[in-house]
C-alpha cells in the first residue's frame, strides 16, 4: 500500500516538473494552494467580483494558472492589518 502512495506522489512530482508554474489548477487544487483557509464559495465569489486570482474558462470548466495564483497570493501579502486596510481603500 505504501508503494502505491509513493507512486502517486512521484507522478504528481513529474507532472509539476513537466508543467511547472503554467500548470492549471482546479478550484479544489487552488484551495489546497491557499492552505484550505477559505471555501469554494469564497473562490467563486471572488471570481464574480474580480477580486480573486485570474482564471481561465475552458468550456464550462474554470481553471487557475498556478503562476497567476501564486502572484495573486504574493500581491496580497501584508506585514500588518493597517497595510492591508490602506490597500483596500
Amino acid at each position: 500500500m505504501q508503494q502505491k502512495s509513493t507512486y502517486n506522489q512521484e507522478n504528481q512530482d513529474n507532472s509539476e516538473r513537466t508543467c511547472g508554474t503554467n500548470y492549471l489548477l482546479t478550484e479544489e487544487q487552488l484551495l489546497t494552494l491557499l492552505g484550505g483557509a477559505i471555501s469554494i464559495r469564497t473562490i467563486r465569489r471572488w471570481r464574480q467580483t474580480g477580486s480573486g486570482p485570474a482564471f481561465v474558462k475552458l468550456g464550462r470548466a474554470v481553471r487557475y494558472q498556478k503562476s497567476s495564483a501564486i502572484a495573486w497570493i504574493e500581491a496580497n501579502r501584508f506585514s500588518s492589518t493597517a497595510e492591508a486596510w490602506v490597500k483596500n481603500i
